[in-house]
């Protein structure tokens, strides 16, 4: 039989009666045309990296004249997996990917773009893409769904001078000059796609994935980890390290074992964390750069008020909390939140929302944009994928649906291999608001290498404990006899293996909806 499509909440499913139809670009909300949507996200930002201090541009257009999540979440807070869940809307049990690999996507063709392409607009992706997508062959290949490609090759080393670009199949390469440098690159080819495409027919979709502020071990010109352009080398060097209550942890009995006896960081180990923290805020400034040019174009081609901006981040990232000297993995509130803003004109939403405070997650924004570009998760074959994420536009229009306020939020990791002792591994939590429950797997072994297994629990009080400092199942071990951990652990064996969200979606087969 042929498969039919259901629009339910600005949402498509399948179901088995009729033939799917390709749609028209459609108004987005009363008669407005489908908007262009430019998506700007960052790699592995803290919370304490933006603001008016950090990122002007991004603040005074995108925060104060948009909406600010201030309780979003990655569902795996690593660069792979993250990108992952925005191309699909899905949790990474259901996408396949829980590592960082491109390799393990199900359905690579079935994504984001290619619907947004089906849809009618001009799909564009500019900057880093999924870790190892060049990696085994080195070509230049466009990823499925792109009409324009202007990728870096290789992001496994997110190098920010003396790298290559795929310009639509042609490797181009650039050196050391100051001109070279990959995020001013970004910014250039982002200006010149949306002079090419805006205003036209057809909206545009533009991706600008940036690799600011991603560490890279040899900087160009300075000792810096993330590489600041070369006009920003220095401009916070006087900036402070952010020391919450959880930075450089004095009592660490409370955590699993793997994680306990992690030594305190030295003088020297927080004098280096800071050195990194001040360049990773100078390399965001050519991103903050690259939104206000964007923003700036739009305006003066007449497109701002059908022109949705959001920016995040794929992860978050340890500075010292809990003694983690970097990286992210861990599922901490340092790693697993990311800032969310999103500009959303008035024609698609009305009064504006400043800020929403109801949790949401990196997976809701593939449906959030579907449903403003009346587009639907189906291939041209009619398959459709089921995604787990929700429709953000009720919040952003000033709505509090009934799902929001008490949703269930999972994290999850899979590594096989550690290059790091005693480190996260595998794990599976579920956060409601103002508690969180993980439980681990297996970790990094002994020596670093393969994963061993080692279960371990973890259980805060946000509402109390908002720093993480006093884990209720003490030492990773027993947990409270409580209704509460009772209800965690039977969220968790549900959204460990969810699908869909109900109302909306068939039920899945392992009859657990993601809520």
């Amino acid at each position: 039989m042929g498969a039919a499509v259901v629009l339910t909440g600005g949402l498509w499913f399948a179901t088995a009666s009729r033939p799917l139809e390709r749609p028209a670009v459609a108004a987005a909300r009363g008669g407005a045309p489908a908007p262009n949507i430019v998506l700007v996200m960052t790699d592995d930002q803290a919370l304490s990296q933006v603001g008016p201090e950090y990122m002007p541009r991004v603040t005074k257009l995108l925060a104060d004249h948009g909406t600010t999540f201030e309780n979003a979440f990655l569902t795996t807070p690593l660069c792979c997996p993250s990108r992952a869940g925005l191309l699909t809307g899905q949790y990474g049990h259901n996408n396949g990917v829980l590592t960082s690999s491109y390799h393990y996507l199900h359905r690579k063709g079935n994504v984001l773009p290619a619907w947004l392409h089906r849809a009618g607009y001009v799909t564009a992706h500019v900057g880093k893409f999924l870790n190892r997508y060049h990696q085994r062959s080195q070509q230049t290949a466009i990823a499925p769904g792109w009409d324009q490609w202007y990728t870096e090759l290789d992001t496994s080393q997110d190098t920010y001078y003396d790298w290559d670009l795929s310009r639509n199949g042609r490797r181009i390469h650039y050196g050391h000059a100051p001109s070279d440098y990959a995020p001013r690159v970004f910014e250039q080819s982002a200006m010149r796609l949306v002079r090419r495409f805006v205003p036209r027919r057809k909206p545009l979709y533009l991706e600008v994935d940036e690799i600011a502020p991603h560490p890279r071990l040899h900087g160009e010109g300075t000792r810096c980890g993330p590489v600041p352009d070369s006009r920003d080398i220095g401009k916070f060097d006087d900036a402070s390290l952010p020391e919450p209550p959880s930075f450089n942890e004095a009592e660490m009995g409370d955590k699993p074992p793997f994680l306990r006896h992690e030594p305190r960081l030295t003088a020297q180990d927080i004098r280096r964390r800071a050195s990194r923290y001040r360049c990773g805020l100078a390399s965001l400034q050519e991103v903050d750069r690259t939104v206000g040019h964007l923003y700036r174009e739009l305006q003066d081609l007449g497109e701002l008020g059908r022109t949705v901006f959001i920016l995040y981040t794929d992860n978050g990232i340890f500075f010292g909390e809990h003694r983690i000297g970097g990286g992210k993995l861990y599922p901490y509130e340092e790693a697993d939140r990311t800032p969310l803003y999103v500009r959303l004109p008035a024609r698609y939403r009305g009064a504006r929302v400043p800020q929403v405070s109801q949790p949401v997650a990196n997976i809701d924004l593939a449906p959030t944009m579907l449903a403003l570009a009346h587009a639907r998760p189906c291939n041209a074959s009619g398959r459709c994928r089921v995604m787990d994420g929700r429709n953000l536009l009720p919040l952003l229009r000033g709505r509090a649906p009934r799902w929001a306020a008490r949703r269930p939020l999972g994290v999850e990791l899979h590594l096989a291999y550690s290059n790091r002792k005693h480190a996260a591994c595998v794990y599976a939590g579920v956060r409601l608001p103002g508690v969180v429950f993980v439980r681990h797997t297996k970790i990094g072994g002994p020596n670093g290498g393969r994963c061993v297994k080692d279960v371990e629990r973890e259980r805060y009080d946000l509402a109390r404990d908002p720093y993480e400092l006093h884990n209720l199942c003490f030492g990773g071990g027993s947990c409270p006899d409580d209704a509460e951990q009772r209800r965690l652990q039977r969220l968790l064996a549900r959204i460990h293996h969810c699908s869909g969200v109900p109302g909306r979606d068939p039920r899945p087969r392992s009859g657990d909806y993601c809520g």
